[in-house]
């Protein structure tokens, strides 16, 4: 009796918000907090684990059920069509937004939001926001808009790939230039050189919450398809 009043008390309109005329489907897991003094307040909390949106067609899938990482974020097309998504779709938002990956039947990124609740299941719910929006906009109108309205953001997210390349590097020539360091005890230098690299590197994996991918980033170009969408050849 309890649960099923904290259901009721949920408002239905949160599972189904729309945003730029596209409406999101959210679902919830309600968790217990663990006793409450208050009897007024309630004692369970609302986690957002899935939600599903479509754009003409496209597909949106957020998986976000495991604790602490990034939420998962897929783009499918209708049967019969593939897309044709440049890897910045969703970067060009900010720091936050992964380039999309192709796979064989979908694109696919993530977003990093906070590891905690409540918070994050109000970070969740605010980027999804965001991501709905700048979809809906971006899908609506040809390939070509893309480039023009996010040229800064493209060259900051093509800079943002190279990170992991850049600091690869940076560990590298930091451990040349450890033999080039004149010292007395060789033995330390060689210490240094061989085995501080490593231990760098794993600090420097460990740091991201997925695994980084280095690749050399790539010049930001327009895009040359009419369409976002590219009908399979059978």
């Amino acid at each position: 009796a309890l649960l099923l009043n904290e259901v009721e008390r949920f408002p239905i309109a949160r599972h189904f918000p729309t945003y730029a005329g596209v409406v999101l489907q959210r679902s919830y897991h309600l968790e217990p907090r663990g006793k409450d003094d208050d009897p007024a307040d309630p004692i369970w909390d609302a986690r957002l684990v899935r939600a599903t949106a479509e754009f003409a067609g496209v597909r949106l899938d957020c998986d976000a059920e495991i604790r602490g990482l990034p939420i998962k974020i897929n783009l499918s097309a209708p049967s019969g069509q593939c897309l044709a998504l440049p890897r910045d779709l969703l970067a060009v938002l900010g720091w936050p937004w992964r380039p999309v990956d192709d796979y064989d039947s979908h694109w696919r990124s993530s977003i990093r939001v906070a590891k905690r609740e409540p918070r994050r299941t109000a970070d969740i719910e605010d980027k999804l926001e965001r991501t709905v929006r700048h979809l809906a906009e971006t899908l609506s109108q040809p390939p070509a808009r893309f480039h023009a309205r996010h040229l800064r953001e493209r060259w900051r997210a093509s800079f943002q790939r190279g990170i992991p390349l850049f600091a690869a590097l940076g560990l590298i020539g930091g451990a040349l230039s450890l033999t080039q360091v004149p010292i007395e005890d060789e033995t330390t230098l060689k210490l240094l050189a061989f085995n501080l690299p490593p231990l760098m590197l794993l600090v420097f994996f460990f740091g991201f919450d997925d695994l980084p991918s280095i690749e050399i980033p790539r010049v930001p170009r327009k895009l040359k398809q009419h369409s976002w969408l590219v009908r399979i050849n059978s």
